[in-house]
């Protein structure tokens, strides 16, 4: 079986996080890079209060990695954007990094509140 390719061979990290942080500051967006199983890759760029605590709760940041790996693999299925409720019911995005019909990792944005038409997204 096949070894998955990892998203480092096709990303500069160091480069990628660089630019990352640009983007967080552009947009006011919470961002990270993850890998194909959710798992972080980069720091988290402009993450909002609330969730820098919620991520450095042991038993809450294992939530918070399900709801990146599940809106990723939603982004992949769907191939497209995926955005999302998450479980503390925040808006969040997963762009899924596809090399070759390959999922490799996603960017995830987001950590907005929506105050109307939150029911218009899916909770995972």
């Amino acid at each position: 079986m096949a070894k998955p390719l990892e998203i480092q061979r096709v990303l500069e990290l160091d480069k990628w996080t660089a630019l990352q942080e640009k983007i967080a500051l552009a947009t006011d967006l919470a961002l990270v890079l993850v890998d194909y199983r959710g798992k972080p890759l980069t720091p988290h760029s402009q993450v909002k209060p609330f969730c820098r605590l919620a991520r450095a709760h042991p038993e809450l940041a294992v939530y918070c990695e399900k709801c990146d790996a599940r809106g990723a693999l939603e982004a992949v299925r769907t191939e497209k954007p995926f955005i999302y409720r998450c479980h503390f019911d925040i808006i969040d995005m997963a762009i899924p990094i596809m090399v070759e019909e390959h999922y490799v990792g996603a960017i995830m944005a987001g950590e907005l509140l929506v105050y109307e038409h939150q029911s218009d997204y899916e909770q995972v």
